[in-house]
């Protein structure tokens, strides 16, 4: 009941919104008749009278589908921003990385693996999924159209993930190899196992797709400059453990992902700064100084909002530094 009453909302919301008048949603349209008719009726499926309510419904079903009833509503409390955009940022998150295309494989291992099994990789696509659409509602305009945005960060995307290995510090290095094993182990391909493994990195390679806008410079330049830094800032360890606080209230669950925005900017405005004017040694050893100070209290056993909220003002502080 619940399901049904979210895509019921969440399809009211778009159609409010006008969110089908995008151009790049033709293509959901299309999809939605069979392969046939779409090609030999393409002008007339595009002026169908019906065209706003079918994307909007295919739209709201995935949203709900691949996310949760409550994702769209938490997260448009969280921002206030409007359903419509948010929906944007969902279609945006979903083709950029190929979310459709990693799910089908965990699909058939329908009575492969055992149903935790199975459920465990969803839940991995579930949450970078959930992850890039919160990064692109703090990050990017939604006056911008999804045929302006999605090559953008597809492209960027797919030459981080063509080169992740190479990009990443030897600690990420070896943990990535060791998640791709045990996704591999299930049954999946190495080439779906590393891009599902890789999710979290790729995410926030967004950063890099953006810094590597600004600075006019290769994506793949940045995504090393990015990830060492990061590496030895133990970014890792920090956004492990603030996804292991409790989150049991609304403000709980704001606070943390506020204050994970927080820290990717800073992280962000670090590696950016350095792109335009390499680090002097003593930079590198503040930088050095501050990520093993980070570490060590993501290590703590008491680790806290708190703790959380003292480790993103010191890097905004070295952000300025």
């Amino acid at each position: 009941v619940l399901v049904s009453y979210a895509k019921i909302v969440v399809f009211n919301d778009l159609m409010a919104q006008d969110f089908a008048s995008d151009p790049y949603l033709e293509g959901e349209l299309m999809r939605y008749f069979p392969d046939r008719m779409s090609k030999s009726y393409a002008a007339e499926i595009s002026d169908h009278r019906l065209r706003a309510e079918i994307i909007s419904t295919l739209i709201a079903n995935s949203i709900v589908n691949r996310c949760g009833p409550l994702f769209l509503f938490d997260l448009a409390n969280d921002t206030a921003i409007r359903a419509g955009d948010l929906a944007k940022f969902y279609v945006l998150s979903r083709d950029c990385f190929g979310f459709v295309e990693m799910n089908e494989p965990i699909n058939r291992l329908d009575n492969k693996v055992s149903s935790n099994q199975q459920m465990s990789l969803y839940a991995r696509l579930r949450i970078g999924l959930g992850d890039a659409v919160a990064w692109f509602a703090a990050n990017e305009s939604s006056k911008s159209t999804l045929s302006e945005l999605v090559p953008v960060y597809k492209d960027g995307v797919t030459s981080i993930s063509s080169g992740l290995l190479d990009a990443l510090p030897k600690e990420q290095k070896v943990q990535l190899a060791n998640d791709v094993a045990e996704i591999s182990a299930l049954g999946l391909d190495a080439k779906t196992a590393l891009r599902i493994a890789g999710l979290r990195y790729l995410v926030r390679g967004l950063d890099v797709v953006q810094i590597a806008r600004s600075a006019n410079r290769p994506v793949k330049e940045i995504a090393k400059t990015y990830f060492g830094l990061s590496g030895v800032l133990g970014v890792d360890q920090i956004l492990a453990s603030a996804q292991r606080l409790p989150s049991e209230s609304d403000y709980d669950r704001q606070a943390i992902a506020g204050i994970t925005q927080t820290v990717q900017r800073s992280v962000r405005s670090i590696a950016a700064g350095s792109v335009k004017t390499s680090l002097s040694e003593a930079g590198q050893q503040l930088v050095s100084n501050t990520g093993e100070e980070l570490i060590r209290i993501t290590r703590e056993p008491d680790f806290s909002l708190a703790k959380f909220a003292v480790i993103a003002s010191q890097l905004g502080g070295l952000a300025k530094a």
